[in-house]
C-alpha cells in the first residue's frame, strides 16, 4: 500500500474513498487510475473509429488497455495517468492547435487540455516547451492567416502565457512547500551512449508493439503535408527521454515518465488506423488482435494480481514491490494477542508506513516497532532490547527466498508469501502460545 500517513493527512483521497467502500479497502485507492486508464482507453480508441467501427474499436480499446505500461499504473495511484490522458487528447488534435490562430484554437476542447497539463506535473515541460516553439515557428514565420507578423507573435505570447503559467506556478508552489532542490540537471550525462541502451530495452518492454505503428503514420502525415503535427510527435519521441536522463541518469527508462511517450504512439496509431480502416477492416482487426496477444505476452502482472519486481526501473529500485502484508496481519492477529504480545517489523530497508493501513484495517494494534536495519545483529538486539515476542521479518526485494537464521533467541514460525514476495516470522523461543 502506499504512503497512508500521507495521504490520510495531505489530500482529500481519503474522504472519497470512504464513500466508495471505506477508507481501508485497497480497491478506493485504486479506483482514480483506475477511471484515468479506462477515460484514456476510451479516447482513444473511440476517436479513430468514431460510429462507423464500433467493434474494431472495442478491439482497439482493449488492445490500449493491455499495453504493459498501461496496465502496471491502472492500479497505482500517481498524477501521470491524468497528465497523459490530457497530453493523448493534445497529440490527437496537434494539427489543428499548432496551425489555427487563438480565437480556432480555443474553440477547441484539446486547448483547455493543453492548458491543464501544466497544473498536474511539471515533467510535462518538454512536451509544452516543445508544443510552443513549433508552434511559434509555424505561426509566425509559415502562416499566411491570422494578420499581420507582429499579430501573430502577439497571439503567441498569449498562447505561451496560457500554456506555462499553471506550470510556472505549479513549480513554483512545489519548491515552496516541497523539497525538490536535489532534482538538477546535467547535460554531459547525454554523452553516456549506456543510457540509450538501458532506454531502448525499457522502451520496447514497456510500450511494445504498438510503438511501430508510428512509422506507417510518420508516412501518412508526410504524404497528408501535415508536417507540422508529424515534428510534433517526433520531437517529443526524443526530448522526453533526453529531458529525463539530463536530470538523472536513474530516471532513464524509468517506467513512471516513460509514460509521457504514451500520447504521442496513441495519436500515431490512431493515423494507421484511421487510414486503414478506409481500404481494409480486416487488416486492422489482424493488427489489433496482434497487439494484444503481444501485450498479453508482454504484462507485468503475475497471476495473483502482484505486480513483476524491478519492473520498468531499469537503473535503480523505485519498484512498487508486493509483499502479503495483509495476509501476515490478518494470521498475527489470528495468533497473538495484541494485549499481550509486542512485535517487531524488521528489516525494512526504508520507511513503510503503508504498514499503518492494515493494522488499521483489521483493527488490531498491538505495541509494535519498525526497524529499518538490515543488519541481523542489529535487529536482535533491538528484539532483545525491547522485548519483542515476534520479530516479522520481510527478505530483500532481490532475495525474496532469503529466509536466514537470525542467530539470537528467536527461531522460525510461519512464512506467508505471494508470486513475488514472502514475509517470515521469527517467534521468541520462551514464548508461550497465545
Amino acid at each position: 500500500m502506499a504512503d497512508f500517513a500521507g495521504i490520510r493527512t495531505h489530500t482529500v483521497i481519503i474522504y472519497i474513498a470512504r464513500w466508495f467502500g471505506g477508507e481501508f479497502n485497497e480497491f478506493t485507492y485504486r479506483l482514480v487510475p483506475l477511471i484515468c486508464a479506462v477515460l484514456l482507453t476510451w479516447y482513444a480508441a473511440l476517436k479513430p473509429f468514431k460510429e462507423k467501427y464500433v467493434y474494431i474499436a472495442c478491439f482497439w480499446g482493449l488492445a490500449i488497455s493491455t499495453i504493459p505500461i498501461i496496465v502496471y499504473y491502472s492500479s497505482i495511484l500517481y498524477l501521470e495517468l491524468p497528465a497523459i490522458i490530457l497530453m493523448t487528447i493534445v497529440c490527437i488534435n496537434a494539427e489543428h492547435l499548432l496551425t489555427h490562430d487563438f480565437d480556432e484554437i480555443r474553440k477547441n476542447a484539446a486547448w483547455y487540455a493543453l492548458i491543464l497539463i501544466g497544473f498536474i506535473k511539471e515533467n510535462t515541460l518538454p512536451f509544452l516547451l516543445c508544443f510552443l516553439v513549433l508552434r511559434f515557428v509555424i505561426r509566425v514565420f509559415y502562416s499566411q492567416s491570422g494578420g499581420s507578423v507582429l499579430r501573430r507573435f502577439r497571439d503567441e505570447v498569449v498562447v505561451g502565457y496560457g500554456v506555462l503559467f499553471p506550470l510556472v506556478l505549479f513549480v513554483f508552489l512545489r519548491w515552496q512547500f516541497l523539497d525538490m532542490h536535489d532534482d538538477y540537471t546535467e547535460i554531459t550525462r547525454l554523452l553516456d551512449f549506456k543510457l540509450y541502451h538501458v532506454f531502448m530495452l525499457s522502451f520496447l518492454r514497456q510500450i511494445g508493439v504498438v510503438a511501430i505503428l508510428f512509422i506507417p503514420a510518420a508516412i501518412v502525415l508526410w504524404r497528408g503535408k501535415k508536417h507540422g503535427m508529424l515534428i510534433f510527435l517526433s520531437l517529443n519521441i526524443i526530448l522526453i527521454p533526453l529531458f529525463h536522463m539530463a536530470l538523472k541518469a536513474q530516471y532513464t527508462g524509468y517506467s513512471r515518465f516513460m509514460l509521457l511517450l504514451v500520447p504521442v504512439f496513441l495519436a500515431a496509431a490512431n493515423i494507421t488506423f484511421s487510414y486503414i480502416a478506409e481500404k481494409n477492416k480486416r487488416a486492422v482487426l489482424i493488427i489489433v488482435s496482434s497487439c494484444i496477444a503481444v501485450n498479453i505476452y508482454m504484462t507485468p502482472l503475475n497471476f495473483d494480481g502482484t505486480k513483476k519486481s524491478f519492473w520498468g526501473n531499469p537503473i535503480f529500485d523505485t519498484s512498487e514491490h508486493y509483499y502479503p502484508y495483509r495476509k501476515m496481519i490478518r494470521w498475527l492477529k489470528k495468533n497473538y494477542n495484541p494485549g499481550k504480545n509486542r512485535v517487531l517489523f524488521a528489516n525494512n530497508g526504508y520507511p513503510y508506513r503503508g504498514l499503518q493501513f492494515y493494522l488499521l484495517k483489521f483493527n488490531w494494534h498491538p505495541f509494535h516497532l519498525v526497524s529499518n536495519d538490515t543488519d541481523l545483529t542489529d535487529i536482535c538486539r533491538k528484539a532483545e532490547k525491547s522485548d519483542i515476542d515476534v520479530i516479522v521479518f520481510k527478505p530483500p526485494p532481490d532475495h525474496p527466498e532469503y529466509q536466514p537464521e537470525l542467530g539470537c533467541d528467536y527461531n522460525f514460525e510461519h512464512k506467508v508469501r505471494n508470486t513475488e514476495h514472502s514475509l517470515i516470522t521469527y517467534k521468541r523461543a520462551d514464548q508461550t502460545d497465545s
